[in-house]
């Protein structure tokens, strides 16, 4: 088996393209039964009548929430306290033909915390805390 591999997930104007990998902590880097929450991210994002709607991504894992939002027009923070899955994420954004997305390794409550003190708004959140935060 090889140590990395990609795929590929379409649905409407989504074409987007994974790596997989084999990881010390028994994940490959995707959980599919998200698959419905990417095409309901990319479906709420497209019909909305915002130029470039702002949305948060916390706990953002490998990025496929994030890549979903972006594919639909969003301006993307993606925040994980990981610095490892940052850059598969970003590895994942090139693989999908994107950019432009903004990537913090930061924990979540301290950085919506500085967010509240500066005031800044997003039009959307996407949260998905692990078990174990």
């Amino acid at each position: 088996m090889p140590d990395q591999w990609f795929i590929t997930y379409q649905y409407k104007g989504m074409n987007l393209k994974f790596r997989l990998g084999l990881t010390s902590f028994k994940h490959v880097g995707i959980f599919p039964e998200q698959a419905e929450n990417w095409n309901f991210i990319y479906d709420t994002i497209y019909d909305l009548k915002i130029e470039e709607p702002k949305v948060l991504n916390l706990f953002a894992y490998t990025g496929r929430a994030s890549i979903a939002a972006k594919s639909a027009g969003a301006d993307i923070t993606h925040v994980d306290s990981v610095r490892q899955v940052i850059t598969w994420s970003r590895e994942n954004m090139e693989a999908s033909g994107l950019d432009n997305i903004r990537w913090l390794v930061e924990d979540a409550l301290k950085f919506c915390r500085r967010e509240v003190k500066r005031g800044k708004k997003y039009n959307g959140n996407i949260l998905d805390p692990p078990a174990y935060g």
